[in-house]
């Protein structure tokens, strides 16, 4: 049930998003609601890739640019399109994201 009512709340800022408005005032609301699903059921959560965009953002803008096609120490590029992944790395990331997006990792810095 609560997974349902997340998924409402990120619908509803989807919608305000394709209204060409911002969700600024949402996202504490979102944050909260994405950190209270527990673990074992976040993959029940319905995302939306505008909503989400908004919540990692404050990670994304401290990378660099993807046309630097920059690398880590290892070589591997800082950027990929996930297509290389295995299904454990690809879980892993997803997690990591969900969590960044849920205020559970790195926090955004106040304006």
């Amino acid at each position: 049930m609560r997974c349902l009512r997340v998924s409402a709340l990120v619908d509803a800022a989807a919608a305000v998003l394709d209204a060409g408005q911002r969700i600024d005032r949402l996202v504490p609301s979102l944050r909260h609601a994405l950190a209270s699903v527990p673990m074992r059921q976040r993959d029940a959560v319905d995302l939306d890739l505008g909503v989400m965009r908004v919540l990692v953002d404050h990670v994304i803008s401290r990378l660099p640019p993807r046309s630097e096609n920059p690398r880590n120490d290892d070589g591997s590029p800082v950027w990929c399109d996930g297509a290389a992944l295995s299904d454990q790395e690809a879980q892993e990331a997803g997690e990591f994201w969900y969590a960044v997006a849920a205020g559970e990792l790195l926090r955004a810095e106040a304006p």
